[in-house]
């Protein structure tokens, strides 16, 4: 299992007591250490739990700005990518990070992502694109990412070459790596592309309330991984 924005490691430290071993990425020195901290010394996990002090995107970089909230939502520490912070963020100091891709991490060694799951704050879409080899070859069996369904960053009219800013962008792309949106009602079913345009464009909809963001599975849309995560989810388990 692969998790990209840990925070403090809800959903890591979950994967890893279901007995899932667990990469998790989590820049904020704080986040990262309280993480470490409870897969070691509360939960003796050992090796089962990795946690990389680094933020993922869509290319490698060294010494990246990074926005950490220091009160309030820290969950919502994210890239500093110029155009503004997320919304809603306040009380913010800066810490330099280093940058990875998770091709660069996780291609080489030939192993399978049973899970993905993506939390970047409107960073998704690079995350996604630095693991491009991976997707293509259907090396992860699903993707659980937030999707950002409205403007996250403030102020952000300026340069976007992989925020997620777009979420159709990010639609599309997962598409064109073969992976398709999971339809929650149907357990193993999936949308097809128009249909997932379609759905995007009704939660965008005043109606659906101001909440710039929603949780959305991806998987091959030809695996039989799909149907059996939701077989499991289900049956009131959870992947």
């Amino acid at each position: 299992v692969v998790d990209v924005g840990a925070h403090v490691g809800a959903f890591a430290l979950y994967a890893a007591a279901l007995g899932h071993r667990v990469v998790a990425y989590e820049p904020v020195p704080l986040h990262a250490a309280l993480l470490d901290a409870s897969a070691r010394r509360l939960n003796d996990f050992g090796e089962r739990v990795r946690v990389r002090r680094v933020a993922v995107g869509a290319e490698a970089r060294r010494g990246a700005r990074f926005v950490s909230v220091e009160h309030g939502n820290r969950g919502a520490s994210h890239v500093d990518v110029g155009i503004g912070d997320v919304r809603g963020a306040e009380h913010t100091a800066h810490v330099t990070v280093d940058i990875v891709t998770l091709d660069d991490e996780l291609y080489a060694s030939g192993a399978d992502v049973a899970l993905l799951k993506v939390d970047a704050e409107g960073y998704e879409r690079c995350v996604l694109r630095g693991a491009r080899r991976l997707l293509d070859a259907h090396r992860v069996r699903a993707v659980f990412v937030e999707l950002t369904v409205r403007e996250h960053y403030a102020g952000a009219a300026a340069e976007r070459r992989c925020l997620n800013g777009t979420s159709a962008a990010l639609l599309d792309y997962m598409y064109d790596r073969g992976y398709a949106l999971a339809l929650e009602s149907q357990p193993g079913a999936t949308m097809s592309r128009h249909v997932a345009h379609v759905w995007l464009s009704a939660v965008q909809q005043p109606a659906f309330g101001d909440n710039p963001q929603a949780d959305v599975i991806f998987w091959p849309a030809a695996s039989p991984h799909g149907n059996a995560i939701a077989t499991a989810r289900a049956a009131g388990a959870r992947a």
